[in-house]
């Protein structure tokens, strides 16, 4: 039994091996090539199509995080020029108080109204 069991795994062994290495005919090979560059066409033009989305996208992102780092530097450059200005009318208010009565209300006065100016170039320099 063992010796009938090994003889058919033999001969399905060697038919297997022998099929194998038989030649195909030209036109089934044509057919075969023809189809495997269509599929490989098909795969190129699909990646292609993939790249060109991711390519899209990324650029869109790219763009949006250049306009938010644009309004970032924006904002904080205002920041400073809000600062300057800032310090700038508290300087001339500590300045004021060397003067008397409305001496020193008028000096406080400009202190202000050139503050407000100011303020108003920084508005228009950096708008929201």
């Amino acid at each position: 039994m063992l010796a009938r069991w090994t003889t058919t795994i033999l001969f399905c062994v060697v038919v297997a091996a022998v099929g194998c290495d038989r030649a195909k005919s030209p036109n089934d090979v044509r057919k075969d090539v023809s189809e495997a560059t269509q599929k490989a066409n098909e795969k190129i033009a699909d990646a292609k199509r993939d790249a060109a989305v991711a390519d899209a996208k990324a650029r869109r992102e790219v763009a949006d995080k250049a306009d938010d780092a644009g309004q970032k530097v924006a904002d904080a450059n205002r920041d400073v020029a809000m600062a300057r200005i800032t310090g700038d009318r508290d300087i001339e208010k500590q300045r004021c108080e060397q003067l008397a009565g409305p001496d020193q209300q008028a000096c406080k006065d400009a202190a202000d109204h050139e503050y407000d100016l100011a303020k108003q170039r920084v508005d228009a320099t950096f708008p929201n």
